[in-house]
C-alpha cells in the first residue's frame, strides 16, 4: 500500500515537472523583438502610423506556421540584443548574422534573406574603400553588428578607427553630420536609404569583396532556452519559401529577389 502511496505521488510530480519544464519553454505569447527604424525591414508607415515592413510580414508568418500568439516589439537595435538575452524578447527579426560571439548566446534559423556588406559616403574625396585605401578614415558601425565585427577584422589595420552607434537613425546622423567619413551598412538596407530623395549626395564607395558566403546569410536569431525550436522554425520558414508567401512578401519591400 505504501509503495503505491510513494509510486502515485512520484508520477504526480514527475507530471507536475513536466509540465512545468513545457511551460518554461513555451511562452504564452513570443515577443519578438525587430528593429525600431530600418527601412524597408521595420518603420513605421505614415498613411497607416503601423509599424510594417519585411521583418514584420515574416515574423507574422511564421507564427501563423507555428500557431503562436506573438507580440512584434520594436526597439533600437543595441537594445535587442541585451532584450533577447534577459528573456524579455523570446525571438529576433533583424536581419543578424551568424558569428561567433553571437552564437555563444543564441540559437539561429537557417538564413531567410542574404545581403552583402558595403560603405556609404557623402565626401568626394573617398573614391574606393577597401582594407588597403581605408587609410585612417573614421568608420560608422552599428554596435555589436557583424559589419563592426568585420571592420575590426579587415579594415582597421592601416589606422581606421571605429565608431559604433545603437540605432541606424543615430548611424546616418553621424554621416550626415561629418562625425565619420563612411558607414558599413547591410546591403539592402543602405540601397533604400540611398533611394531616398534627402540622400542624394551618398554614394555607395566599395563592397567588402571577400565576404564568405555563409556570412552573407541573414538569420533569426532565438533565445538558448527556446533552441530546440529551432527545427520547427526552420520548417516554416520553408514552407513561406515554398508556397509563395515569401515571394510575395519580397516584393512588396524590394524589386528584386532579397534570397
Amino acid at each position: 500500500m505504501i509503495k503505491a502511496v510513494i509510486k502515485t505521488t512520484m508520477s504526480l510530480v514527475c507530471v507536475v515537472l513536466t509540465m512545468h519544464a513545457q511551460a518554461e519553454t513555451s511562452p504564452q505569447t513570443w515577443r519578438i523583438g525587430v528593429a525600431d527604424h530600418v527601412y524597408p525591414f521595420s518603420y513605421i508607415d505614415k498613411a497607416s502610423g503601423k509599424q510594417v515592413g519585411f521583418d514584420i510580414d515574416m515574423a507574422k508568418a511564421i507564427c501563423h506556421d507555428m500557431q503562436w500568439q506573438c507580440e512584434i516589439v520594436p526597439m533600437r537595435y543595441v537594445d535587442l540584443r541585451d532584450a533577447l538575452v534577459a528573456n524579455e524578447l523570446q525571438m529576433v527579426i533583424n536581419g543578424w548574422r551568424k558569428v561567433t560571439q553571437r552564437m555563444q548566446t543564441f540559437a539561429f534559423t537557417e538564413p531567410y534573406y542574404r545581403s552583402q556588406i558595403i560603405f556609404v559616403t557623402a565626401d568626394p574625396a573617398i573614391r574606393n574603400v577597401t582594407p588597403e585605401t581605408i587609410g585612417q578614415r573614421r568608420i560608422g558601425v552599428l554596435i555589436n553588428s557583424g559589419q563592426s565585427v568585420m571592420a575590426q577584422r579587415h579594415y582597421l589595420k592601416q589606422g581606421a578607427t571605429l565608431h559604433e552607434y545603437p540605432s541606424s537613425t543615430t548611424l546616418y546622423q553621424a554621416l550626415q553630420n561629418g562625425e565619420v567619413d563612411v558607414v558599413c551598412l547591410s546591403g539592402f538596407a543602405g540601397y533604400e536609404y540611398l533611394k531616398q530623395s534627402e540622400n542624394h549626395q551618398l554614394r555607395i564607395v566599395g563592397m567588402h569583396r571577400d565576404l564568405d558566403p555563409k556570412f552573407a546569410g541573414r538569420r533569426i536569431a532565438v533565445n538558448q532556452a527556446y533552441a530546440d525550436r529551432i527545427p520547427a522554425i526552420n520548417k516554416a520558414l520553408m514552407n513561406i519559401k515554398t508556397d509563395g508567401r515569401y515571394q510575395a512578401i519580397n516584393l512588396r519591400y524590394f524589386e528584386f529577389m532579397v534570397y
